[in-house]
């Protein structure tokens, strides 16, 4: 399922092997996805597990090989006011289609 909300956002949904998310995609005006949204995770801590909102920024858009990627990306969980991130990634380098 896809709906245009804006300009430059679309909520999304996948549903794979019972599993089902859905998110908000966000693009600048380049066309690039620069983030990622969905409140889909839960955050567990023993006692209590609510869902929490999630972002999967990137940025640094750049050629790789045909394709235009993003070389920066991020994962957060909202907590509050704040943002906390629990990883960070940088491509280097990619293969696709590899025989």
């Amino acid at each position: 399922m896809r709906q245009t909300i804006d300009a430059k956002h679309v909520r999304g949904e996948f549903a794979n092997a019972g599993y089902r998310i859905s998110a908000v995609l966000t693009f600048n005006e380049a066309g690039d996805l620069v983030n990622f949204r969905s409140d889909d995770r839960h955050q567990v801590d023993g006692v209590i597990d609510r869902p929490v909102p999630w972002l999967t920024p990137l940025s640094d858009y750049r050629m790789f090989g045909n394709a235009r990627l993003a070389k920066l990306g991020q994962a957060h969980w909202i907590e509050g006011n704040e943002a906390w991130a629990f990883g960070k990634f940088v491509l280097q380098h990619i293969e696709y289609n590899v025989h």
